[in-house]
């Protein structure tokens, strides 16, 4: 990640931590992540979590058992920029009609957060980091970074220029069967419009 993006703190002694203005977040990695309870709010489910734990007056742990601290970290700077202004005004089209570079190009979410922090400066060839910040968002709720998270799959998709290409993008070592294929329309019905 760019060296210019604050990270965020973690905890090697829970008994350090201000629970007053802070959650911690324990991830699958073992790792303690502090997150301020204002940028915590902005996910729907944290804020739950905040209210419960504040009315109780009770210190807020949150395990997260299939979230690692490194894609915490990919969401808080997302949430530590758009802090002063939240929610952030996406202008992303659904379903999406330009690619982000069209339609986000001179902007943070786009140069910064989309090019460096998702896709390892520019690297289309793996969007591990939007599947994980996509996963993590959906589990957090939140909004506007799913929708950026979602947003970025599908334009990553639309650079794809073969089959093979797209097999390489999602890892897939074999093409489908014939009976694979036909197992999918069936289970997916409502989607196949041609069949």
């Amino acid at each position: 990640m760019a060296d210019t993006m604050e990270t965020m703190p973690v905890a090697d002694q829970y008994e350090s931590v201000d629970y007053k203005n802070n959650i911690v977040l324990e991830c699958s990695d073992e790792i303690a992540c502090v997150l301020p309870k204002k940028l915590a709010s902005f996910c729907s489910k944290l804020a739950e979590v905040i209210q419960i734990q504040d009315e109780a007056n009770g210190e807020v742990q949150v395990p997260l058992a299939d979230i690692k601290s490194e894609t915490i970290n990919r969401i808080f700077i997302f949430l530590k920029h758009h802090e002063a202004s939240w929610p952030p005004k996406l202008e992303i089209s659904r379903p999406l009609k330009l690619s982000l570079k069209e339609t986000m190009n001179g902007t943070w979410d786009y140069n910064t957060y989309y090019l460096n922090v998702l896709l390892n400066n520019g690297d289309v060839t793996s969007c591990d980091n939007i599947f994980l910040v996509l996963k993590a968002t959906q589990y957090l709720d939140c909004e506007p970074l799913m929708q950026l998270a979602c947003a970025s799959v599908a334009n990553v998709v639309r650079e794809v220029k073969s089959e093979q290409d797209f097999c390489d993008l999602f890892q897939v070592k074999e093409p489908f069967t014939k009976e694979e294929v036909d197992k999918l329309y069936e289970d997916y019905e409502y989607r196949d419009s041609k069949k």
